[in-house]
C-alpha cells in the first residue's frame, strides 16, 4: 500500500510533526510513504517533497488579504502537488492540515474526487466545515451557510472583501459527490461539529486522536531533577505556558501576563515556552524560555513543571495538552471547546474553567501545583491513549476500510 500525506508543513509546528510520525511509522509497517507539503524548510529525504516556493506562498497569503479567498491560492504549487500524485499513483491520499497557501483547496479536492483516489482528511481545524475560518466561536452560520461574516478580519483576514457566501459554497461544491472519502476529527468536539455542517454531514467520519512520540513525551525522574537543579528556582512551583505564538489573540498571552503578576513570586515560577519566539511584554513576571532547541528539551520541561496552563479562546485538540500529560504533568487550562463536556483527555488530569475567569483559573492552578500528584501514572495513562503507535494502528484501519470499500 502507498501512502502520501499530504501537510502544510514537515516536522514544524503540530501538524507537522505529526505528519512526520505518521510517515515514519507508516515505513517502519512496511508501507510505501511520501509527504507532499509546501511551507518551511527544504527536505533533504527523497520520499518528503515541497511542492510549492515560499514566495509564492507568501505571495498568495497577501493577495488573499485583499480577495477573501484563502483556499483559492497558488496555481504553480498546485499544479506540481497535483503533478506528483498523477506519478505516483497513490492508493490512499491522506490530507493533515492543508491551509497555509501553499496549494488551492478546491482544485486538490476536485482532481481527488475526480480521479477517484480513497482520501483521508484529518481534520485539525475547522475551516474545511466551515468553508472559511479556522475557528467559528460563537458564530453557527457555517452549519447551513455562511450569508454575512459578522467579523470578516479574524475569520479570512481579509482587509477588504469576504465572499463567504461563495467560499462556502466552493467547498461544498468540491465536497460533494466524493465517494471514497473517510473524516477524521481528532477530538470529539471536532465530530460533533463536523456532523453539524452540510459541507460534511454526509461522509463517513472516525475520531482519531492525534499521536506523538512517546519515547520522548514520557517522564524521567531523571532528567526531570537536573534541568530543575539548572535553573535555580529552589522550592517554587513551577507553572508552565507552552504556546505556538505568546502574541496570536486566540493563544490568549495577554492572560499569561497578568497571572504572572497576580501569582506569588515567592511560591510560583511562571515559565513560558513560546515556538514563534514571540516574547511577553516587560511587564511580564517570570521566566521567557522562548523556543525550546529541541523536542527532548521541550518534553524535560514540561517533566519539571508542576501544572501546565493554557489561555487560548478556542483549540481543536492542543498538542501541548498532549504533550504535558504524557510527560507527566497535570493541566488547568480555560474551557477551549466553551461548554462542551471534554472526554478527550482522562478528565482527572484536566481542569477546566471558564474562558476569561482569571482569578478562577489562578485559584486552580495553585490547588493543582500544591497537590501530590503520581506523575508516572498520569505519563502512563496518557500514553497508553496519545501514543503515535496508536494513531498509526488506527489510521491503518481506516485505509484498510477504504481499499476495502467497508465503512468504519
Amino acid at each position: 500500500m502507498k501512502i502520501v500525506q499530504i501537510n502544510c508543513t514537515y516536522n514544524y509546528g503540530s501538524t507537522g510533526k505529526i505528519t512526520r510520525d505518521l510517515h515514519n511509522a507508516l515505513k517502519e509497517n512496511g508501507f510505501e510513504s511520501i509527504v507532499l507539503y509546501g511551507r518551511r524548510q527544504n527536505s533533504t529525504q527523497s520520499d518528503v517533497v515541497k511542492t510549492c516556493s515560499e514566495v509564492e506562498a507568501k505571495s498568495w497569503n497577501l493577495i488573499s488579504r485583499f480577495t477573501g479567498r484563502p483556499y483559492a491560492v497558488s496555481p504553480i504549487g498546485t499544479r506540481n502537488l497535483i503533478a506528483v500524485l498523477k506519478n505516483e499513483t497513490p492508493d490512499i491520499v491522506h490530507l493533515q492540515c492543508i491551509n497555509g497557501f501553499f496549494v488551492d483547496i478546491y482544485q486538490l479536492l476536485d482532481y481527488l474526487k475526480q480521479a477517484k483516489i480513497p482520501t483521508v482528511i484529518t481534520l485539525h481545524a475547522e475551516f474545511m466545515y466551515t468553508g472559511n475560518c479556522s475557528y467559528a466561536f460563537e458564530c453557527n452560520q457555517w452549519e447551513k451557510g455562511c450569508k454575512k461574516c459578522p467579523n470578516k478580519k479574524k475569520a479570512l483576514k481579509s482587509l477588504l472583501f469576504a465572499p463567504v457566501a461563495y467560499n462556502w459554497n466552493k467547498m461544498k461544491e468540491s465536497f460533494e459527490g466524493f465517494e471514497e472519502l473517510v473524516l477524521c476529527p481528532v477530538s470529539k468536539w471536532v465530530y460533533i461539529r463536523a456532523q453539524k455542517s452540510r459541507i460534511l454531514e454526509q461522509y463517513n467520519m472516525r475520531t482519531i486522536f492525534n499521536g506523538i512520540d512517546t519515547t520522548i513525551f514520557s517522564y524521567d525522574m531523571q532528567k526531570a531533577y537536573k534541568l530543575k537543579e539548572k535553573i535555580k528556582i529552589g522550592e517554587k512551583k513551577i507553572v508552565l505556558h507552552v504556546t505556538a505564538d505568546y502574541n496570536n489573540p486566540i493563544k490568549g498571552g495577554r492572560y499569561i501576563t497578568e497571572l504572572s503578576q497576580k501569582l506569588n513570586q515567592d511560591k510560583y515560577c511562571l515559565i513560558v515556552v513560546d515556538g514563534n519566539d514571540s516574547p511577553p511584554p516587560d511587564d511580564f513576571n517570570g521566566i521567557y524560555w522562548g523556543r525550546a532547541r529541541n523536542q527532548e528539551e521541550l518534553a524535560t520541561l514540561y517533566m519539571i513543571a508542576d501544572v501546565m496552563t493554557i489561555t487560548s479562546s478556542r483549540e481543536c485538540l492542543p498538542t501541548t495538552c498532549v504533550e504535558s500529560l504524557c510527560c507527566g504533568t497535570p493541566i488547568v487550562c480555560f474551557d477551549f471547546h466553551n461548554g462542551f463536556e471534554e472526554s478527550d483527555f482522562p478528565i482527572e488530569y484536566v481542569k477546566m474553567v471558564p474562558f476569561g475567569k482569571l482569578e478562577q483559573l489562578k485559584k486552580m492552578i495553585e490547588v493543582t501545583a500544591e497537590e501530590s500528584v503520581d506523575k508516572e501514572k498520569i505519563s502512563y495513562d496518557s500514553k497508553n491513549i496519545f501514543s503515535c503507535e496508536n494513531m498509526t494502528k488506527n489510521y491503518l484501519e481506516v485505509y484498510q476500510s477504504l481499499i476495502n470499500s467497508e465503512r468504519i
